[in-house]
């Protein structure tokens, strides 16, 4: 069984629901002079990136809160306590509200709603939790209305095959007025968080939006610990993203990343995205294998992945489907094996 109290305080309040919007844009694309020096791009549309040479993109990312809103709310707002006074722990609790007007001396059904109990989802035996709640309705001043609670488990004794409702009508209410003055309440989604996808960085392992579609033969990577971004009012921030040719050429494609704005208190998500076209310089002609297979085997000989990053391993990294990586691949006797030849002839 479950004890239930239910406290019911009546509102007249004035609220101010803001709104958010969204931008994202590249704002600069940096180069660097043989002797190291940093110079601007004139194009922030495309860039072209030539094989094994970097290019800094700064994004810049703009949330604007505007002007909120005002409107009065009335209803009420409370607590559902629950005591689990059984011998089990509680299954699959529900918990709603129903809120009652009185009229001539009889109450009739206003509104309902859930109350949410995923804080403590489950009441072990003896356990007392206090669920917070808040309905709004459109209410006559004075009036006399009651809330009742309707506690929902699965495993009540005596009712282990369907769910038992431990409140109802006959359970009686907590009895609330609204007030006729009109107070200020809390205001609405003052608040709101920034997640960017282009938050990425393949070295460290984090491998999530844009840059890990094309890791492969880009080095894309944030120098900063980015996301989320909080932001209380209208504010900007600004990141760089690292993009780093290490075997592309002839390639040309749009590099898109989005931000995503939730505003703090009704969770809505606003969306802002900025496309960069980056193209890689043309392919020269090919050099065919200059170096055997019994070359490139030999661990202390390193790959061209290993020239540019000391800590590659893709040599011990999984080839395809085979059940090898690719330093055993190169190991294996072919010995009439149509895939091993046809992967080592490759």
């Amino acid at each position: 069984m479950l004890g239930t109290k239910v406290t019911a305080t009546g509102f007249r309040e004035r609220r101010v629901d803001y709104d958010w919007t969204l931008s994202k844009r590249v704002k600069d694309i940096m180069s660097e002079t043989p002797d190291g020096a940093m110079f601007m791009l004139p194009s922030t549309s495309e860039v072209e990136v030539p094989l094994q040479q970097v290019r800094w993109i700064e994004y810049e990312i703009s949330a604007q809160r505007n002007q909120g809103s005002v409107r009065t709310m009335t209803g009420v707002r409370g607590e559902v306590c629950l005591t689990n006074s059984g011998n089990a722990a509680t299954a699959n609790l529900a918990v709603a509200i129903a809120v009652q007007a009185k009229s001539s001396g009889q109450y009739t059904d206003v509104t309902a709603a859930p109350v949410d109990v995923s804080s403590e989802p489950v009441l072990s035996i003896g356990e007392t939790f206090c669920y917070p709640y808040e309905i709004t309705f459109p209410s006559l001043t004075n009036a006399e209305y009651r809330t009742q609670a309707h506690v929902i488990i699965s495993n009540a004794a005596g009712h282990s095959d369907q769910k038992y409702d431990s409140g109802g009508a006959s359970t009686g209410g907590t009895t609330f007025t609204v007030p006729s003055v009109t107070t200020d309440g809390p205001a609405m989604d003052t608040e709101a968080t920034v997640d960017d996808g282009g938050d990425v960085n393949h070295n460290s392992g984090t491998l999530r939006g844009p840059c890990a579609e094309i890791y492969y033969l880009w080095g894309c990577s944030t120098p900063d610990d980015l996301n989320p971004w909080h932001f209380s009012g209208s504010g900007r921030v600004s990141y760089v993203v690292d993009m780093q040719n290490n075997f592309s050429c002839g390639d040309s494609f749009d590099f898109t990343n989005t931000a995503t704005l939730t505003e703090g208190s009704s969770g809505t998500h606003r969306s802002a995205h900025a496309t960069l076209h980056i193209t890689s310089s043309k392919c020269g002609p090919a050099k065919g294998c200059t170096l055997t297979l019994g070359y490139w085997k030999q661990p202390f000989h390193q790959w061209p992945d290993e020239m540019l990053w000391s800590w590659s391993h893709v040599r011990n990294i999984d080839f395809f489907d085979s059940g090898r990586n690719w330093q055993a691949t190169l190991d294996a006797a072919p010995k009439g094996d149509a895939y091993l030849i046809l992967a080592i002839s490759t």
